[in-house]
């Protein structure tokens, strides 16, 4: 049976049709940020902002002048982040954003 659908798949991928892709519309998360997962629902508005920022490997001084905040009002931040989400440093706080589809890898280009 595996071998006819890969046959078929490929028959159709001949002419032009990318089942992939195709499926690949249907079964995709929502974009980043557009839900809150229910992992993520005890983090204020505010600390969910500096999650993104952090996930997205901005520094607190970054972070900072973005959000027009101090560098100890940031750092202040993500310490009731990972204490809230049970992680021990951003490394791990990343790693939850990425799994939890706050953020997403770019696409890259070439190797």
């Amino acid at each position: 049976m595996r071998r006819r659908a890969l046959a078929v798949l490929i028959r159709f991928s001949a002419y032009g049709w990318r089942p992939l892709t195709w499926v690949s519309r249907f079964v995709r998360r929502p974009p980043p940020g557009t839900r809150t997962p229910p992992e993520l629902e005890s983090l204020t508005p505010r600390e969910l902002e500096v999650f993104r920022h952090i996930a997205c490997g901005r520094s607190n001084a970054e972070i900072a002048q973005l959000l027009y905040v101090t560098d100890e009002t940031v750092k202040t931040h993500a310490s009731r982040i990972f204490m809230k989400l049970d992680v021990r440093d951003r490394t791990q706080a990343v790693i939850l954003a990425y799994e939890q589809g706050i953020v997403e890898p770019a696409a890259r280009s070439g190797p």
